[in-house]
C-alpha cells in the first residue's frame, strides 16, 4: 500500500500529498463548493483505483449517487469491486423517510453512549485479531461531521473523537476528512477540533471582481510542504471541481478598520505571500 496519496485537486496545495493515517478537518461556508469538492476528492480516488467511502450525515444517498455519477463513473461496478461504499447517518434522523434505491451502510444511533460501547468492542476485537487488510487504506469524507454535535455535547462529542476516533485511527491507515459548517458549532469546539486533526482545509465564497469565487485552501498540514494561500475553485457543468487561479490579499488600513480586497493573481506580478473503519451494518463501524 502507497503511504501518500496525491490526487489533482489538492496537487499544488499539497505538492507531497496526504499521508495514508492522516485525519483532516475541513471547515466550510454554507455557500460554498464544498460539497463538490468532497464529491471531486471521491471521485478522483476512485479513478485512482482507491478505497472510498462516503459518510453522509445531510444528503440522501440516491442524491449523491446520482451526483457521482454525473462524472462518469460506473458506480454499480465500482461497488460491486468493494471500491466505493456510502455510509448513511441520516436514515436515522429522519426515522428511515429518505428513500435509497439500494440499501446503503446505515448509521444506527448517533449518540455518543452507543457509539462508545461499540468502538470498544470493535477495538478489542482489533487487538485480539488484528486489523483486517480489506478494512485498512480507505479514504473516508464526512459530507458535514458537525451534525452529530445537534444529539451530543459538544464535550462528549470532543471526549470521544479525542479517545477514540483518532488514537486509533492511525493503524487503520485511512485518509478521513471531518468537516464542519461554519458557524454551527463553538469557538471552543472548533479550536479543540483543530488541535487533534493533522491538517485544516477552508472553504468559502466570496464576491470579487464583480463575480461570485468559490475559494479552498490549506490552512495547516504537519509536518507537510503546503501552499497556504486561497486558490480559485472552478466547477465543471457536471459540478467536478477542479483547482484554478492563485489569489491574493491586498490590504488598506481606514478609518473603520482594515478594508481586504482578494482578486486574481496578475500573471505579470508576483503576489504577496499570504480514521477509520468501513463498515455496512452498525454505527460504531461508520463513525470510527
Amino acid at each position: 500500500m502507497p503511504t501518500n496519496l496525491s490526487l489533482p485537486i489538492f496537487e499544488r496545495l499539497l505538492p507531497d500529498g496526504v499521508e495514508f493515517g492522516s485525519n483532516l478537518l475541513v471547515e466550510f461556508d454554507a455557500d460554498s463548493a464544498w460539497y463538490e469538492a468532497s464529491l471531486t476528492i471521491a471521485a478522483q480516488a476512485l479513478r485512482n483505483g482507491q478505497k472510498t467511502v462516503y459518510h453522509t450525515f445531510e444528503h440522501p444517498p440516491v442524491d449523491i449517487e446520482r451526483d457521482l455519477k454525473r462524472f462518469g463513473l460506473d458506480l454499480t461496478k465500482l461497488q460491486g469491486e468493494g471500491l466505493f461504499r456510502i455510509l448513511d447517518s441520516l436514515a436515522v434522523q429522519t426515522g428511515g423517510l429518505i428513500p435509497v434505491d439500494k440499501e446503503p451502510g446505515i448509521t444506527k444511533s448517533l449518540k455518543i453512549p452507543d457509539l462508545s460501547i461499540w468502538s470498544i468492542q470493535i477495538l478489542k476485537k482489533e487487538r485480539e485479531e488484528g486489523i483486517p487488510e480489506e478494512d485498512k487504506g480507505w479514504v473516508h469524507i464526512d459530507d458535514n461531521t458537525a451534525i452529530i454535535t445537534r444529539y451530543n455535547s459538544e464535550n462528549a462529542v470532543l471526549d470521544y473523537w479525542r479517545t477514540r476516533i483518532i488514537p486509533f485511527s492511525r493503524p487503520e491507515q485511512n485518509i478521513t476528512l471531518y468537516s464542519i459548517l461554519n458557524g454551527t458549532v463553538s469557538e471552543n469546539f472548533r479550536v479543540q477540533f483543530e488541535t487533534i486533526n493533522d491538517g485544516i482545509i477552508d472553504f468559502k465564497r466570496e464576491d470579487t471582481e464583480g463575480e461570485v469565487a468559490q475559494l479552498v485552501r490549506v490552512r495547516r498540514m504537519r509536518s507537510k510542504k503546503l501552499d497556504s494561500r486561497w486558490r480559485r475553485l472552478d466547477l465543471s457543468e457536471t459540478g467536478e471541481a477542479t483547482l484554478g487561479a492563485q489569489m491574493f490579499v491586498s490590504c488598506v488600513c481606514g478609518q473603520v478598520g482594515l478594508v481586504c480586497v482578494r482578486t486574481r493573481r496578475p500573471t505579470h506580478t508576483t503576489a504577496p505571500p499570504t480514521s477509520n473503519r468501513v463498515y455496512s451494518a452498525t454505527p460504531d463501524q461508520s463513525l470510527r
